[in-house]
């Protein structure tokens, strides 16, 4: 049987597994992400998830159900670390690998990290797990000074108490 293997969880690795199974591949579908979730949308995470009005059900891209009542299969919290393109296997950071036919490498943008390092009440929203702890803080109170022109440096919602200057 073919194999396709999809690295990447987000908009791009999840809609072309879709696409394949709307198209009628009837091959072995494997979609492989980092993250131990679930796959969700990624730009909610900095309008709805922090202002409450949406929760982390309201982005999910992909349902563990969805998948396997499309014969998807989910790897979830493995982070691709190797690829031999002769051999075609990826290897992971668990010490798995997974053979491959076809390979969809979907793994979206990195955050550019804070020169800051990881301290407390700097955050990078890239996941929900930082736009969790995001929002904890936000709701504390106090200054706050967003630093990038994404969508929520361009736009935050003004319903969270605070506005851009």
């Amino acid at each position: 049987m073919t194999r396709t293997l999809i690295v990447g969880g987000s908009v791009g690795g999840v809609r072309t597994a879709q696409a394949l199974r709307a198209g009628g591949y009837d091959g072995e579908i494997v979609l492989a992400e980092a993250e131990a979730e679930a796959p969700y949308d990624k730009p909610p995470l900095s309008k709805g998830l922090l202002t409450g009005s949406s929760g982390a059900d309201d982005i999910r891209l992909l349902t563990r159900e969805q998948a396997d009542t499309a014969g998807i299969g989910l790897r979830l919290g493995v982070r691709a670390t190797g690829l031999e393109p002769r051999g075609r296997p990826v290897s992971f950071d668990d010490g798995s690998s997974i053979g491959y036919d076809h390979l969809v490498v979907a793994t979206g943008a990195t955050a550019r990290r804070s020169p800051w390092g990881d301290i407390d009440g700097v955050h990078v929203v890239r996941t929900l797990a930082g736009a969790d702890a995001l929002r904890t803080d936000l709701l504390g109170g106090g200054p706050l000074v967003v630093i990038g022109a994404g969508f929520i440096g361009e736009s935050p919602p003004r319903d969270v108490g605070w506005a851009s200057t």
